[in-house]
């Protein structure tokens, strides 16, 4: 496949920015995490709970795409990959103290909803950008 930017000419992804992004995200989601484990099966807010968790990964890659904007998805994946393994660290050395089980197919679905929340708050950051740099560029030639 033609390829229109050669692989050699990308941007390297930013450490510091994937850092940046995994820390915002787990700034929400491992208080949201905890928080869900504390109120139980039984609560009616378990799923709210739940979507705090998603919305702190989507702000994760949000933060990360600022940093690289010519490589925001990966930038944002990265970041909350880094982000979603720390995350599930936490949750199984709870699992493994409190003796409760551990599901594979609960650990990858956890993995798959992290970096697509990610990736959505990265493509919904950059759209933000992109608005913002053509609102600024009408303003210049439009007055």
């Amino acid at each position: 496949m033609n390829d229109p930017v050669p692989a050699n000419a990308r941007p390297p992804l930013e450490p510091t920015g994937i850092a940046r992004g995994a820390g915002a995200a787990l700034l929400i989601a491992v208080p949201a995490g905890v928080a869900l484990r504390i109120v139980g099966a039984d609560s009616e807010s378990q799923g709210l709970l739940f979507l705090l968790v998603l919305v702190g990964f989507a702000w994760g890659g949000a933060v990360s795409a600022k940093t690289n904007p010519d490589r925001y998805l990966t930038q944002a994946s990265a970041a909350c990959l880094v982000a979603v393994v720390i995350f599930l660290v936490v949750g199984l050395v709870d699992r493994a103290v409190s003796g409760r089980s551990i599901s594979v197919v609960s650990l990858s679905f956890t993995v798959l909803l992290a970096v697509s929340s990610g990736i959505l708050g990265a493509e919904l950051a950059e759209r933000r950008r992109q608005r913002a740099a053509t609102a600024s560029d009408d303003g210049e030639h439009g007055a």
